[in-house]
Order: structure tokens, then C-alpha cells, then sequence
């Protein structure tokens, strides 16, 4: 198995396991010490050891030795390195995270491949934006976006011409001169979860959707709280505006990036909704 269809693998696997804050990607331009990182987040100490174990187990059936490991003791994060390939868990209750650069004396340099083998060109792009809601991670698949998450990691600039437009979209819309993005975009997920985003898609600018409203839309009149699972499952934040949904009573409600993010974002676009709920 390649190291990039290993680390999509891995990645898909953590989500299957309900894990959160799923990040498979090609380091191709970010400054960090390997070729290809996944980071996901355990919903406590306990989850955080076992996706650990199990993701070692799956590494070691695909031939791959943990040369070193950091953060198990306690479990409110796990760094495990395999040389071209970084798998980093930490833990969602605390929001723990770890300056992967301070493993290593010299962050900068990139660790020796684990075999004699070539790492194979792999279609994903990943740059890190500086925004006021903070760093967004963005990351490209072929010619379309996959995923689009605020991130702890440094600012690295966009190669990829599409993360180059996708950029200069993503200003004007914080600028307030863009309503409408003109992106491609192709997130991952079920069936189920691909008929909820497209019904994000369809609501305007500065206006908002109650989860009832996005039941009745897709026929599914009973399914609020599995289309607020699928709302929260939504990999590529603001150009999917997830954060159109909100209360029927006009309240704020959870947000995978922060209620700050949420009505930051509302407020942008001119959008009602009930001030005096939400706060964090």
C-alpha cells in the first residue's frame, strides 16, 4: 500500500470510529518534519490511548514501525512517528495540543523515509490561511476542495492554483464584497450526509435555516437531530455555511469551530438571530 492511500486508510478508519477533527494530508507545504500527517482528536483520555493502539496495530499490518512515540503517559495527546508519515491524537475535552516542531531539535528538517522507496506524488494540496477567525486549514483533492477546518498549525502559503483562488475568495468574503463562493468542492461523506450539505448549499447569504427547516426540505420531517450530526460532520466549513443553521427561536446552537466563529461569521453577513444566546 502507498503511503498516501496508507494515510487516506487511516484517516477514513478514524472516522468510522466516530473520531473528530479528522486531518489526512500531504505536507507539501507546510514547514513541519514529514511528507504525510494525520491528526485526529479522542472524545477523552480513554479514546485517545485506544485510537492510538489501534492505529498502531493497522501501521504494523501495512509494515510500518513506530520508531518513536511521545505524550502516552497521560493520554491528553499521542505523537507517533513512522518516519514519512506523522499520526497525531490529542484530546477533544481539553483541546490539547502539542508543538510538533519541540520533538525534534531541528523541527525543519524532515525525517529519513522508514524503507529504501520513492514517496509517490499524491493529488492532495494543503496551505494554511491566516483569517479573523484564525489559521484555516485548506486542502484540495485533484481540482476540487475536500475540507476546510480552522487549525492550530502555522501559516503556509497556497501553491495549487485553485488554493490561490480559493484564497482570494475566502478574503473578499471576510472583506464583505463576496456573497457567493465559485469553488469546487467535493466533501467526503454518506449518502445521508452528502443530501444535508447540498441543502446547506441552497441557503442565501445573510439568511439562516432552523434543523426542522432542513428536515422538511429533504422530506425527512423526523430527522433534525441526525441532520444536526450531519451539519457537525461538515468537512468544508464556511463555503458550506453550516453556521446558517441555527434554533428555530433564532438561538445560537453548537458549532464545530466555536460559537465565537459561528456568530462572527453571522454578524458578517448580516444575518438574524438571537444575540443574547450562545456565548461560550
Amino acid at each position: 500500500m502507498t503511503e498516501s492511500a496508507l494515510v487516506q486508510s487511516i484517516g477514513s478508519w478514524l472516522y468510522d470510529k466516530k473520531a473528530k477533527d479528522i486531518i489526512a494530508l500531504k505536507v507539501a507545504h507546510l514547514t513541519v518534519i514529514t511528507d504525510y500527517m494525520v491528526i485526529a482528536s479522542g472524545r477523552n483520555v480513554t479514546q485517545v490511548k485506544a485510537l492510538a493502539d489501534e492505529v498502531d496495530e493497522k501501521m504494523a499490518e501495512a509494515g510500518w514501525i513506530l520508531r518513536r512515540s511521545e505524550g502516552g503517559t497521560e493520554g491528553r495527546w499521542i505523537v507517533m512517528d513512522y518516519g514519512s508519515i506523522l499520526v497525531h491524537i490529542f484530546n477533544q475535552e481539553e483541546r490539547t495540543y502539542y508543538n510538533l516542531e519541540r520533538l525534534w531539535e531541528d523541527g525543519s528538517n524532515r525525517l529519513p523515509l522508514p524503507f529504501d522507496q520513492t514517496v509517490e506524488d499524491c493529488a492532495m494540496e494543503a496551505c494554511v490561511l491566516d483569517s479573523p477567525v484564525g489559521h484555516l486549514l485548506l486542502q484540495s483533492e485533484g481540482e476540487a476542495l475536500t475540507q476546510l477546518e480552522r487549525t492550530e498549525l502555522p501559516l503556509s502559503a497556497p501553491q495549487h492554483p485553485l488554493l490561490c483562488k480559493a484564497k482570494a475568495e475566502l478574503e473578499s468574503y471576510f472583506s464583505g464584497t463576496l456573497h457567493t463562493f465559485s469553488l469546487p468542492l467535493r466533501p467526503q461523506g454518506t449518502p445521508f450526509q452528502q443530501a444535508v450539505w447540498a441543502q446547506l448549499l441552497q441557503i442565501p447569504y445573510g439568511e439562516t435555516r432552523s434543523y426542522g427547516d432542513l428536515a422538511r426540505a429533504l422530506g425527512k420531517p423526523g430527522a433534525a437531530r441526525a441532520i444536526g450530526m450531519a451539519n457537525h460532520r461538515n468537512p468544508i466549513s464556511i463555503l458550506i455555511p453550516c453556521h446558517r443553521v441555527i434554533g428555530a427561536d433564532g438561538s445560537l446552537i453548537g458549532y464545530g469551530g466555536g460559537l465565537d466563529m459561528k456568530r462572527f461569521l453571522l454578524r458578517l453577513e448580516g444575518a438574524a438571530f438571537r444575540e443574547d444566546t450562545g456565548r461560550n
